[in-house]
């Protein structure tokens, strides 16, 4: 067939099914038919479906800008919202190929790719001198200070007003002298425990779980000066949370940040935090995208002998229980869909909007048959969670236990800071957790309204906990480790001196020889090229390139095919490089490639499998293989560490390595990501980019000084 009658036929059939979805807006579905006439010969179509690309995405963005007419900037941000939502759907119901672009300017959300930061959109822009202004006299004003009772207000009216990650006054009023974790050179860290969005004690041990708030090294140093001085650490430290906030409104008085709101305020120091370092690091250090969180194991790794020994006690049984989970790559998702949309459920969108709390029974019955239907006919346990709650609110409608303006309150909070937020209830990951927590902080709600919010959350899981469905809490906030580079060779000399062990032999032969020398490459590569454990086992022969210093690996080219697997997703085939400084890491694989050359194997797999009789089969080295070598990471680590921590290493490595080069290249996360096979950079940042240890280990990321790998 032609472009045009592929065209034509693709054309018909989305035209059709589009308008069975109601929750796609006509003003949406006009837009996209009409730019898509204007793409009819470029826009490809793959079994029957139109796989829209960047350069119609374009076309789309110009077509809606020009329908759409937005008076103001405000009005332009509600229009880019309700197209990125509506594109969405059209993955979401199979309407486009599933290998279509995702709408961008949710995608470019990361400041190394857009470099305007949202707090770049404040109003209150001609006022930055007057924060630089303020924040350089007090800072002028703290260093001068002597230790003491004043050091305490300069540091609580720092991290409430100065700090680019601020601190609530709730939170300020829990913090403890023994939260406090000051490292050998000098940085500070607060222990914040997290109030629990689930049933209390769900996670059945006990442990509260917690977030490590790194200081930057201005208040860190306030902190080294009096840490000494309070020798309770059982002590809050900040007594009268009240008296210092009336000391700090005082202060604000008497500066030059005496009309500048709070909230402009906080914008406006996160701006001055941009123009000192970076605009990457502005995203990492506040969160807009959700970095791998520090850990105190991580902690206690960089800095031996630093936290103290109950809060080490209780961090390694978290680390146990972690290890216990299943060993699985489904974090890495490129397009995790939230698949529930309030929006298709018509007759129940219909009762929220009832103008008053007598809504006809008709209504209700309407809504619960809605329900009913949407929840037989669906297979996943995440929507029936979802329908099934709303049901029992329904029902206590229908008993007239609660009001329908109660009904649209929960329901709204819920949708808006649950149902959007997690992708799947059965499979919850860390840093959707953390987003839930930090989505609070930075909007900074009302504290009634966080507790709101909090206490729905809250009455959601608990109902489900009566059912025996349990969050294991503890579990879910606990993050994976990254293996630091001073750990490499330990892991290997691990892998050697248990070898023979684990292969019940008495002497290390030829075969024997090649295949530790295996997997010691094996660590290697999913450090310095950070795959994936199954396009590790898969990689050809054929390749790997070494040329001087430089390793060059291409990824999913056809070996991932030969042992059976598909894909992650079409991101997953690219080309690796890395230089490597490590004499003894290039010398070993450069060793192991020319061994693997020399071997008559007809094999094309780099990695080989010895058979009973050891000798090399032709077919890739087992799987199980891996659960040896996680043995020896978590033995060497002791946090919860697993092969695919080495690709967590790769991340943050390379990041670290771009800041410190200082480079101002602004699509370097876009060419990491495709490094790692991700389709998106915010993927590659939540599931493997460690920042806090960025930050923690080397300072805040804008010298150039070189890590020591």
């Amino acid at each position: 067939m032609s472009q045009t009658e592929l065209f034509v036929s693709a054309f018909e059939i989305l035209s059709q099914n589009i308008r069975k979805h109601s929750s796609i807006s006509a003003q949406f579905r006009n837009i996209l038919l009409a730019s898509l006439r204007m793409e009819s010969d470029s826009v490809p179509v793959v079994t029957g479906l139109f796989k829209l690309n960047i350069q119609f995405l374009q076309t789309l963005i110009r077509v809606a800008t020009k329908d759409l007419k937005a008076k103001t900037d405000a009005e332009s941000v509600q229009h880019d919202k309700m197209l990125y939502k509506e594109f969405k759907r059209l993955k979401r119901y199979q309407l486009i190929h599933k290998q279509s672009v995702s709408y961008l300017p949710r995608n470019l959300v990361l400041v190394s790719i857009n470099p305007n930061h949202n707090s770049l959109l404040t109003n209150a822009y001609s006022k930055l001198d007057l924060v630089d202004t303020a924040q350089k006299a007090f800072e002028t004003h703290c260093m001068v200070e002597r230790p003491g009772a004043n050091v305490l207000l300069q540091i609580y009216i720092y991290l409430r007003l100065f700090h680019v990650k601020p601190l609530v006054q709730s939170v300020m009023g829990k913090l403890h002298w023994k939260d406090l974790i000051v490292t050998p050179d000098k940085k500070a860290l607060l222990v914040i425990y997290e109030d629990s969005f689930f049933t209390s004690g769900a996670d059945g041990h006990g442990l509260r779980p917690y977030k490590l708030f790194l200081l930057d090294e201005f208040v860190s140093g306030l902190f080294v000066k009096i840490n000494d001085y309070y020798q309770n650490k059982a002590q809050l430290i900040f007594q009268d949370v009240r008296l210092f906030e009336e000391q700090m409104a005082n202060s604000r008085e008497k500066s030059s940040i005496k009309g500048v709101t709070i909230h402009e305020l906080r914008q406006l120091v996160k701006i001055r935090y941009m123009y000192i370092n970076s605009p990457l690091a502005l995203t990492l250090r506040v969160g807009v995208v959700q970095p791998v969180q520090l850990s105190l194991a991580d902690v206690e790794a960089l800095y031996p002998g630093t936290v103290p020994l109950k809060l080490m006690d209780e961090e390694k049984m978290r680390v146990e229980w972690a290890l216990c989970r299943p060993e699985t790559e489904q974090e890495e998702t490129d397009w995790q869909a939230i698949s529930f949309d309030i929006y298709d459920c018509q007759d129940f969108l219909a009762l929220l909007r009832h103008h008053d709390n007598m809504p006809p029974r008709e209504s209700i019955s309407k809504a619960v048959a809605e329900l009913n239907q949407a929840s037989k006919g669906n297979d996943s346990p995440h929507l029936g969670m979802i329908y099934e709650y709303l049901l029992y609110l329904l029902v206590l409608l229908q008993k007239k236990r609660i009001r329908l303006s109660t009904l649209k309150s929960y329901v709204w909070l819920l949708n808006k800071h649950l149902f959007m937020m997690i992708a799947d209830f059965y499979d919850i990951k860390e840093h959707e957790i953390h987003r839930l927590s930090n989505r609070l902080d930075s909007k900074e709600y009302k504290k009634t309204s966080v507790s709101k919010i909090k206490s729905q959350i809250n009455r959601f899981f608990r109902y489900f906990a009566k059912k025996g469905f349990v969050i294991d809490v503890a579990g879910s906030f606990y993050p994976k480790s990254m293996v630091f580079s001073h750990e490499i060779n330990p892991i290997y000399d691990n892998i050697e001196e248990n070898y023979k062990s684990w292969k019940s032999i008495g002497k290390i032969g030829k075969h024997h020889k090649h295949y530790l020398l295996q997997l010691k490459v094996l660590v290697l590569l999913g450090f310095y090229l950070g795959l994936r454990l199954k396009e590790a086992r898969s990689i050809l022969l054929r390749d790997i390139y070494i040329y001087g210093n430089h390793l060059y690996a291409d990824i999913n080219t056809k070996g991932i095919k030969k042992i059976g697997f598909k894909f992650k997703s079409y991101s997953a085939k690219r080309r690796v490089d890395a230089i490597i400084e490590d004499q003894g890491h290039l010398e070993m694989i450069e060793i192991w490639m020319k061994s693997r050359a020399d071997m008559t194997n007809k094999s094309q797999h780099a990695f080989l499998e010895l058979s009973a009789f050891n000798g090399f089969l032709n077919k890739a080295i087992n799987e199980q293989v891996f659960d040896y070598i996680n043995s020896s990471i978590k033995s060497v680590t002791k946090r919860y560490c697993t092969y695919h921590s080495l690709r967590h290493s790769f991340v943050t490595y390379q990041c670290h390595d771009h800041f410190q080069s200082g480079s101002p290249y602004p699509y370097f996360f876009l060419e990491l990501s495709d490094k790692v096979g991700h389709r998106t950079p915010d993927v590659t940042v939540n599931s493997y980019l460690h920042g806090g240890v960025l930050f923690l280990k080397y300072g805040s990321l804008h010298n150039s000084e070189k890590i020591a790998r």
